[in-house]
């Protein structure tokens, strides 16, 4: 039955189950401080994995990838994990990958495929040395490669260097740390030890979509209209055909707000959208509704702001739609993706989100 390790010890029966599933660290993105001009300590990724029937690996076998949170389609990491039990009793786990990494493009949704697959199409992702051993450290299971062991040769200049893994698994997540260093102990890259990337149940997410959404505390309008870039939106269907698109927001007389919306369809014909943005929550001035045309109204709220009127969230409380907003189309990445992982956080769907192309 494929999903089922087979009985090679208690140990890896009861770290097995923890490892399935989706998971995501948008929580910490979101949270995390970035200087200004100052690389994130933490990216925004998904992980996802799921048991596997691989006959010409092993008995237990789990297929890990790992893609970006604001790019559900770029793959960053792709192997397969190979469980068992050595001579010891200790669980182990080792990396294989494809031989040829254009055979393992869009695997994920063709896993049953994998079954069928002789051994040859596959080769170990790490030299000896760098296998991963499990222990059960309280209710945690603590899988680790250690540096001392795991020597790996540089893509591009073939020196030595020497890696360090370290996987916590539990019920509530995943936690994982990678980083390394020179044969003298310099350290390359990673994490500092004990610095972990936190990955929770993506099904937690999720269930933040049934919680009234929240807006910002106050919007000063004056300073909040002009022009604002589209930089992305949860698919909506009006610019699905649409690159440029940017909206404009002129206060009236009335104090209602003009809405002119304009992108550049594949035509290059530039198409326009006039509408009439009305205040719902004076108190905040954080919650609108827009009508366009006579009979569609659509709520919009803005649900995340910065100091300096830069950068925008707004949604739906259905959670169906989302836009990201900007002052300029050139939004820097580490920006962008703390936004859209604040947006995860609050349950909208984000692998829906597709960025809006600018010339």
């Amino acid at each position: 039955m494929a999903g089922v390790p087979a009985a090679q010890g208690s140990g890896l029966d009861e770290l097995y189950p923890l490892l399935p599933g989706d998971f995501d660290n948008a929580r910490q993105v979101a949270a995390q401080v970035i200087g200004e001009g100052q690389p994130p300590m933490f990216l925004w990724l998904r992980v996802q994995r799921r048991a596997v029937e691989v006959p010409a690996l092993g008995d237990t076998v789990l297929y890990s990838e790992i893609t970006r949170g604001a790019e559900p389609g770029f793959v960053t990491r792709r192997i397969l994990m190979v469980f068992g039990t050595d001579a010891r009793g200790r669980v182990y786990s080792e990396a294989w990958r494809w031989r040829d990494a254009d055979e393992a493009a869009g695997i994920a949704e063709r896993l049953d495929r994998l079954a069928g697959l002789p051994a040859e199409t596959f080769e170990r992702a790490l030299p000896d040395g760098c296998t991963m051993y499990w222990a059960r450290e309280g209710k945690e299971w603590v899988g680790r490669i250690s540096e001392d062991t795991c020597i790996v040769p540089a893509a591009r200049t073939g020196e030595p260097r020497r890696i360090r893994t370290t996987e916590i698994a539990g019920l509530d997540g995943l936690r994982t740390e990678e980083a390394g260093f020179t044969p003298e102990g310099r350290e390359l890259f990673g994490m500092p030890e004990g610095v972990y990337f936190e990955f929770e149940p993506a099904s937690r997410l999720a269930a933040a979509a049934r919680d009234p959404l929240p807006t910002v505390a106050r919007v000063d309008l004056m300073r909040y209209e002009g022009t604002w870039y589209d930089i992305g939106n949860l698919d909506h269907r009006p610019q699905r055909r649409c690159t440029n698109d940017t909206a404009t927001y002129t206060l009236q007389d009335d104090g209602s707000i003009e809405v002119l919306n304009r992108c550049r369809r594949a035509s290059s014909r530039e198409r326009e959208t006039r509408g009439r943005a009305k205040v719902v929550d004076t108190q905040t001035n954080a919650r609108l509704e827009v009508r366009f045309f006579v009979f569609f109204t659509g709520d919009y709220w803005i649900i995340a702001l910065d100091d300096d009127y830069q950068y925008a969230l707004v949604g739906t409380p259905s959670r169906s739609n989302l836009w990201l907003l900007a002052r300029d189309p050139g939004i820097d990445r580490p920006r962008r993706d703390q936004l859209l992982a604040y947006a995860a956080t609050l349950g909208f769907d984000m692998k829906r989100f597709r960025l809006t192309p600018h010339d």
